[in-house]
């Protein structure tokens, strides 16, 4: 991610078994005011993972879902320099 000033954009994404978000796309989570400093990058990292479980397959008539939507999303600067060039 990208920082100037409001603006949070994609600067490029890689993804696997999930599709990749396009170049200069809006955050997918917003970023704190702490962590976004103007003129640097972001690395943002979200994890997606549906579980499934024999248990809750079971209980889906009670519960109404045989399996949980788990995600989430880590952040942090770059440890060298200001941006990281993919290639």
């Amino acid at each position: 991610m990208e920082i100037s000033g409001s603006n949070q954009r994609v600067v490029w994404s890689v993804a696997r078994n999930d599709s990749a978000l396009t170049k200069g796309a809006a955050s997918p989570a917003p970023i704190p005011d702490e962590v976004a400093i103007d003129g640097r990058q972001v690395i943002v990292t979200r994890v997606r993972y549906r579980y499934e479980s024999p248990l809750s397959s079971f209980m889906s008539a009670v519960t109404g879902s045989d399996g949980y939507d788990l995600e989430h999303v880590f952040m942090q600067h770059p440890r060298i320099g200001t941006a990281v060039n993919y290639q």
